[in-house]
């Protein structure tokens, strides 16, 4: 890297501060270029983190037993993961989701499942209600 004031584009906590380390991240080739960089003394250290061990590594850490549930990861609008591949997103509603912060801010983490009924809801409540106005009389 010729400009190492590239390293410095995305400090979170001042413009005005240098920070000693960050993410560095490109896109101008077909997979992205995620680096760790550090800086100790006068040398600066930097590290490539492999996407896809990265994506393997996320989806091996997360416990997936959602039953007829599922966990999508998209990237950007392109579908990375999906937990029950058997599943149509289509019968199910979006229930939850999240968009991953830097430096994954093109990741989006949706859970999709069928959405309580809330019929039940009603009832209970307008049941404890009658009960709660009988006991009063």
């Amino acid at each position: 890297m010729n400009d190492p004031s590239l390293l410095y584009g995305h400090s979170v906590k001042s413009e005005m501060a240098i920070p000693q380390s960050g993410w560095y991240i490109t896109g101008e080739v077909q997979e992205p270029l995620l680096i760790y960089w550090r800086t100790i003394g006068s040398e600066t250290i930097g590290f490539r983190v492999p996407y896809i061990k990265l994506l393997s590594d996320v989806i091996n850490a997360v416990n997936f037993d959602f039953g007829r549930d599922t966990l999508v990861l998209v990237e950007n609008g392109r579908l990375l993961y999906q937990s029950n591949p058997y599943v149509e997103l289509g019968n199910l509603q979006p229930l939850a989701e999240q968009s991953l912060p830097y430096p994954l801010t093109g990741w989006q983490v949706s859970y999709y499942g069928k959405a309580a009924s809330t019929t039940a809801v009603y009832l209970w409540g307008g049941a404890f209600i009658l009960l709660m106005l009988a006991i009063m009389a």
